[in-house]
């Protein structure tokens, strides 16, 4: 009979030899093969009812959990089977101090096991859903199909679970947790989460020189929700996510100070996406070799702070950065493009220290919807025998602009190029750059393969421009090379002359191109704006800024300036008392060939009362005007 409910019962020895009666009382709730085969049956069960909560139990006939139970311990004899549910979502808690042993058969259904404390599992089981809320041995043998769930004061304590595919370990309910190699087992070298998920303010904090892999997303959601990466500074140790790393929620994911130097490092290798939502926060550290290495896309709307540490672009699709990489905190300091497709800028992005192109697997920085800003201290280095060519560069556009920033005078060449159609390289060298600088001062290009659409020229001239601007410069001189390419030349390139707009309308002629070197090299410029190469039609003999006239007393003063000159005689200044018919009042000796700002002025002695109509006439050394 069953312990809890047995009568008082008096026997009586009679020693006649032969055998005699005996009774046994039962330590446990037993099943009883005359029910349905279901938990609820009172006839499954010796005591002909369903346990209590809290008792020990005994599965001595197949039965299936069809309600939620509460056991002292749970044992499967061999040869039986227990499932877990009926196929609805069951719970079976497991007090603390509690045991479950299979020495039979164990079929999961959906079903939740919860340990209430600490506890062990022996045996062979596949568990859905395990429960943690203390210090439970998960025995050899046990495997998560979907979720272990560590609650406030749970861990896997001696023994390791095992994770099946799409399975996840999830930190909830609060509380700070510490794995340990060797001590606490939820995640070593050798027992690998699919997914990791850490919410609901838990921080999770993994400790020894190992090397952890989850195999699918890392999830962090929730105030105070983290994940920490802590040296122990023995040896190596590195996370590996091989799917997309989550932040959300204003959690939080950190790579630890350690040891200071290379040594000692923890690296990071996120092989999907890393998300950063705008509540939530990527932190690397400054110790040399604790480095990022990323083959998704980077899409960070809050911090995403790497320090002074290098990220590693290896992916074999295009890559892209969004949100976030300007200011002090989210810029970037290394980064190195070992991918043969590339990266794409989404949003402005600035570039502190270095900028390496891989010798074997590199590929080009494409500006989409957003400009590269790169510091004044900037290194760009190809390893190995690379150089810069249509393989490894930066390609702006109309629209996005490579932007170099400068404190003092210097060179630096743009690595540029396009990517409409067929990827081409065309860099533009600025040489010998003066001037005085602003805190905010930096040189722009963009580019495109085409014919500027102010280009008048018909015959001779280039399908390809530059646009380069300047910021917070004064007094500025400067040479530049810009290269184009083969592909570019439309007519005979002997016949293209360099031309320079500062409007891209009216345009000025500086000299034929560099036919032998495919380049436009123009030196002692003082002022920037497009550059391409046109032809006759396509320029005009000054390139004016302005034209001013100002009453002064009884006189008009009349000023202008040219930003070039080529083959400039003079100018002539009309004048008219109706705007039809114009009288010569005199002239002005040009400057004749000039790439520089020129500063003209006339003062109209008799102007009459009313209106006055001024015209400029300039005139070449061949008369024409």
């Amino acid at each position: 009979t069953n312990s809890s409910n047995h009568d008082l019962i008096s026997l009586k020895l009679i020693n006649n030899g032969g055998t005699n009666y005996s009774y046994t009382v039962e330590n446990a709730w037993t099943t009883n093969a005359a029910g349905d085969g279901t938990w609820d049956d009172p006839n499954m069960w010796d005591g002909l009812s369903v346990p209590p909560d809290n008792v020990p139990i005994v599965i001595e006939d197949n039965i299936t959990l069809d309600q939620d139970a509460t056991v002292s311990s749970i044992t499967i004899t061999s040869g039986k089977t227990f499932t877990a549910t009926d196929g609805t979502s069951r719970r079976l808690s497991i007090n603390n101090g509690g045991n479950l042993t299979n020495n039979g058969t164990y079929t999961k259904n959906n079903e939740t096991i919860d340990f209430e404390g600490s506890g062990s599992i022996s045996g062979s089981l596949d568990i859905y859903n395990l429960e943690l809320n203390g210090s439970v041995d998960p025995g050899a043998n046990t495997t998560i199909t979907n979720t272990l769930e560590i609650k406030s004061s749970g861990n896997v304590a001696s023994n390791i679970v095992k994770y099946a595919s799409g399975s996840n370990l999830h930190f909830n309910t609060g509380g700070n947790f510490d794995i340990n190699v060797g001590t606490d087992e939820e995640w070593s070298s050798t027992n690998n989460p699919h997914h990791v998920n850490i919410s609901n303010g838990s921080s999770l904090t993994l400790k020894g020189d190992v090397a952890r892999t989850s195999n699918g997303n890392i999830t962090i959601d929730g105030t105070n929700s983290a994940l920490y990466f802590d040296h122990a500074n023995l040896g190596h140790g590195s996370i590996i996510i091989n799917g997309n790393l989550v932040v959300s929620g204003g959690g939080k994911f950190e790579v630890k100070p350690g040891d200071g130097n290379d040594i000692n490092s923890y690296d990071v290798t996120i092989n999907g996406n890393i998300t950063i939502d705008g509540s939530s926060s990527f932190y690397l550290n400054n110790d040399i070799g604790d480095d990022l290495y990323v083959k998704g896309n980077i899409t960070n709307n809050n911090i995403f702070d790497s320090k002074n540490r290098l990220i590693k672009f290896e992916g074999t699709t295009q890559q892209t950065l969004s949100g976030n990489f300007t200011g002090a905190t989210n810029m970037l300091h290394y980064i190195e493009i070992a991918n043969v497709q590339g990266i794409a800028i989404n949003s402005d992005v600035y570039i502190e220290d270095m900028i390496t192109f891989d010798e074997t697997n590199h590929g080009n920085i494409e500006l989409s919807s957003g400009d590269l800003i790169l510091s004044p201290n900037i290194t760009l280095t190809y390893n190995g025998s690379l150089t810069p060519d249509e393989s490894c560069m930066i390609i702006p556009s109309t629209t996005n602009e490579l932007r170099k920033e400068f404190t003092g005078n210097g060179s630096f060449t743009f690595p540029v190029g396009d990517n409409t159609g067929t990827t081409e390289y065309s860099p533009v060298e600025l040489i010998n750059l003066t001037g005085t600088y602003g805190s905010s001062a930096y040189i722009a290009v963009k580019l495109a393969d085409a014919k500027h659409p102010g280009n008048g020229a018909t015959t001779d001239f280039l399908s390809r421009y530059w646009e380069v601007t300047q910021s917070d410069i004064t007094l500025t001189s400067y040479d530049i090379d810009l290269y184009y390419l083969d592909s570019d030349i439309n007519g005979t390139e002997t016949d293209i002359w360099e031309i320079k707009s500062s409007n891209g309308s009216t345009w000025s002629n500086l000299g034929t191109v560099d036919a032998a070197n495919n380049k436009i090299s123009l030196t002692g410029l003082t002022s920037f704006s497009f550059f391409s190469g046109g032809g006759p039609g396509t320029v005009l003999p000054v390139e004016l800024l302005n034209f001013n006239a100002t009453k002064k007393d009884n006189t008009t003063l009349l000023d202008w300036t040219t930003a070039s000159e080529t083959n400039n005689s003079h100018f002539e200044i009309l004048h008219s008392t109706d705007g039809l018919e114009f009288n010569n009042i005199g002239s002005i000796e040009g400057m004749g060939n000039s790439s520089s700002n020129q500063y003209y002025s006339f003062v109209h002695q008799y102007p009459v009362s009313g209106y006055n109509y001024y015209q400029l006439k300039q005139i070449d050394f061949d008369g024409k005007y």
